[in-house]
């Protein structure tokens, strides 16, 4: 078992992780991201439907490409202000 402790990214590094939630009865998906500054804080969350009945390896990679939309719209946002 690895058992490495979390070590803090240095700035201006994020850790986004993803997740995503299969309900094929439904043929829906559900995704979840989070990103976290080099202080662990959430600097975004994100929830999401997706209309689509996905398996697994597909769901995934939705997930992860849904989090990295997701980041650049933060950063979008921000450098608008």
């Amino acid at each position: 078992m690895c058992s490495r402790a979390w070590n803090p990214l240095t700035a201006p590094l994020f850790k986004i992780n993803a997740d995503v939630a299969i309900f094929p009865f439904q043929r829906v998906c559900g995704v979840g991201v989070v990103v976290r500054d080099e202080m662990g804080l959430v600097v975004g969350a994100l929830s999401k439907r997706l209309n689509v009945p996905l398996g697994p390896l597909e769901a995934e990679a939705k997930a992860f490409e849904e989090g990295v939309l997701f980041i650049f719209s933060i950063f979008i946002n921000q450098m608008a202000l």
